[in-house]
């Protein structure tokens, strides 16, 4: 038996995702073709402006909001107003966690501007973000004590061959395909795959913050913006941000409306990347970006030249794909198996028990209650008769 389960607060991750999507997969594409205008340069100094402009704006929102309702409407995290906590680490620790959540934030820019990933397939790029999932699990293990319950071992068991089997499957058809360029195809490829780990390094970092340091993820937001910007100044020096801006070929007005839409959208996808990493966990964002990818990889197939046209390369990627979502969303347990006692550990469940244990407790005690009114009725109600000196209660 399966069993879906959606919950209201998925919300959060819903608009995450879409925005996400209008972001990466449409405007990404969209702007460069249209205008002819490469977001990449400018965005390595143009992502650090948005962190910052994103975390400020919230904050400052949610200081408004608590100071006039006691409360805030969107982005209340309850646990950060505790005065009476406090931060667990100290401050060098805490800046210098802070520089690395930017550094592995900042390094796709680094990577994708400096190494020019060309060469792989945008499939098999994305593909590699299962390994987060994992890395992530691991990181809260041993860090934030994550209780690893039979259901997350064999999902991530699962979850962990299919990702051997994809990546195996990846060098393969690429030594078949484009063995002369095989030395920079598996550099590009491998630091692909460092760059999804060191993210999810970074999602676990911020999460740590929250949690142990009690700190506003918004502010958290800023002062990686604030790190991500000196990264970027100091890669002035290898490259000019605004010679794109020479090869535009749309109108003014376009190019402006184009540029304002994409920069808002990376402002709520930082924001509620940050936001979804904190109220969930790192390996339940994670799940957004690879859930769809047996969709992406249909499409890709038919559309583009991804796959090298291989149907069974294909065949074998979206077998491989669906079973590492699906296995994604009972980790997750947006999906509970009702098989092998998978479902014995999961919050429903644990719920459903503590439910009825306190209604047995509670009837128990009510049982109990019952009883002994019964005992003063009949001590009241009781009769006294004397027989030659010995007494008889009925």
């Amino acid at each position: 038996m399966i069993k879906i389960k959606l919950r209201r607060n998925l919300i959060y991750l819903l608009i995450y995702f879409i925005c996400a999507f209008l972001d990466y997969s449409v405007l990404g594409l969209v702007i460069p073709s249209v205008t002819g205008f490469n977001t990449l340069y400018i965005c390595i100094y143009l992502y650090p402006i948005e962190n910052i402009i994103g975390g400020l704006v919230v904050f400052l929102y949610q200081k408004y909001s608590i100071r006039k309702k006691e409360k805030t409407q969107y982005f209340g995290i309850k646990f950060n107003n505790n005065k009476n906590k406090g931060a667990s680490d100290g401050k060098f620790k805490i800046i210098l966690l802070v520089f690395f959540a930017a550094y592995f934030n900042f390094y796709r820019f680094i990577f994708y501007a400096f190494v020019k990933n060309t060469y792989i397939n945008f499939t098999m790029d994305l593909k590699l973000t299962t390994i987060q999932i994992i890395i992530s699990t691991i990181i809260c293990i041993y860090a934030f004590e994550f209780k690893f319950k039979k259901h997350h071992k064999i999902s991530l068991i699962i979850i962990s061959i299919f990702l051997f089997l994809s990546i195996s499957t990846d060098i393969i058809y690429i030594i078949y395909y484009k063995y002369k360029l095989i030395r920079v195809l598996m550099l590009q490829y491998f630091m692909s795959l460092f760059f999804y780990m060191g993210y999810s390094f970074n999602n676990c970092i911020e999460k740590y913050l929250v949690d142990y340091n009690y700190m506003n993820p918004f502010i958290i937001l800023m002062l990686e913006g604030v790190f991500e910007f000196i990264m970027a100044s100091i890669s002035f020096i290898e490259m000019d941000p605004f010679t794109p801006f020479a090869n535009i070929k749309c109108s003014l007005g376009l190019f402006i409306f184009l540029f304002i839409l994409y920069t808002l959208l990376q402002v709520i996808v930082n924001i509620y990347r940050i936001y979804c990493n904190v109220i969930y966990s790192p390996m339940a964002r994670s799940l957004v970006d690879y859930l769809l990818n047996p969709i992406i990889n249909i499409y890709s197939f038919f559309a583009t030249e991804d796959f090298y046209h291989n149907v069974a390369y294909f065949i074998i990627i979206e077998i491989i794909s669906i079973a590492i979502s699906f296995f994604g969303c009972v980790f997750n347990e947006y999906i509970i198996l009702y098989c092998f006692g998978l479902e014995r550990e999961t919050q429903d469940k644990i719920a459903e028990r503590a439910k009825n244990q306190f209604q047995k407790e509670l009837n128990d005690m009510s049982t109990i209650i019952y009883n002994n009114e019964n005992d003063d009725d009949i001590r009241k109600s009781s009769t006294i008769i004397s027989y030659d000196g010995f007494g008889l209660e009925i």
